[in-house]
């Protein structure tokens, strides 16, 4: 559902001018690189780098899906249920979208850092395990190399 949405995007930056001067804000889409105590690097699709700073009002939150029935009709939709995380909690390769503002040393502060929910499995990351007990449960049975007729 989320993961649907956000499909193709990278970067989107905003830039406005203020009485304190110039603020850019920086919406991107990455893996995460590596984590610090206070840092958070990650790699765009581009394959550029950027980091952000974090601080104690930097939000870090996980977002899994939660079947919901819809009264007593029987019908259930999905909604997304988020969960806090700490920085440490971010491992290398997690998908994440980044929320930040430009600081005065020309760094980038992180307001949010959203976890991308893990993709389905889709049929190219099936496993032999997964087919064969397709099969077995559709009647499908595999013919043994020796029982298959030689080409002539």
């Amino acid at each position: 559902m989320f993961a649907e949405a956000m499909d193709g995007f990278v970067r989107h930056e905003t830039i406005y001018q203020t009485e304190a001067g110039t603020v850019s804000h920086r919406n991107d889409a990455g893996t995460v690189a590596s984590t610090g105590e206070a840092s958070l690097e990650y790699t765009l699709a581009t394959g550029e780098t950027a980091s952000v700073t974090t601080d104690d009002t930097t939000e870090i939150v996980s977002l899994s899906a939660e079947s919901i029935e819809l009264g007593n009709s029987g019908r259930t939709r999905e909604r997304l249920v988020p969960e806090t995380l700490a920085l440490a909690d971010l491992a290398a390769g997690t998908e994440v979208l980044v929320w930040a503002e430009s600081q005065a040393d020309g760094s980038f502060l992180a307001q949010r850092i959203v976890v991308r929910p893990a993709a389905e499995l889709t049929t190219d990351d099936a496993t032999v395990e997964d087919s064969t007990a397709d099969d077995a449960a559709s009647g499908i049975t595999e013919v043994p190399a020796s029982a298959a007729p030689a080409d002539a």
